[in-house]
């Protein structure tokens, strides 16, 4: 258990290092890393009782968790509001696109 909480602690205290400037890609590898490391804290406890030492370091890393999930929510709005710009061009392309007749004829007059 020491070994999973150290390696959650460091990937924590990295990712958190650089909150400010993550992508979402970074963002979901440490979830995915957190995922496998919880999974694996939980198949331990089954077997093992857990030390105050243990709950302690645990509820330290929970206290990370309103900044991760800002960041979520961050990253969240940001692809909402791309999606939404682009699904608003596409409408404009859309729109000018459809106005134009491809069976008509423009005639210049000579004068």
């Amino acid at each position: 258990m020491d070994e999973q909480i150290r390696l959650l602690k460091e990937a924590t205290d990295r990712l958190i290092g650089r909150i400010g400037e993550l992508e979402f890609e970074e963002l979901v590898e440490f979830v995915e890393l957190r995922e496998q490391i919880i999974t694996e804290m939980k198949r331990w406890e089954q077997s093992h009782a857990l030390l105050p030492k243990h709950r302690q370091a645990i509820r330290e890393l929970e206290t990370y968790n309103q900044q991760i999930i800002a960041k979520m929510t961050i990253l969240r709005n940001e692809a909402s509001l791309k999606l939404k710009q682009m699904s608003q061009g596409q409408l404009q392309r859309n729109a000018y696109d459809g106005a134009v007749s491809t069976d008509s004829y423009f005639i210049d007059k000579r004068k």
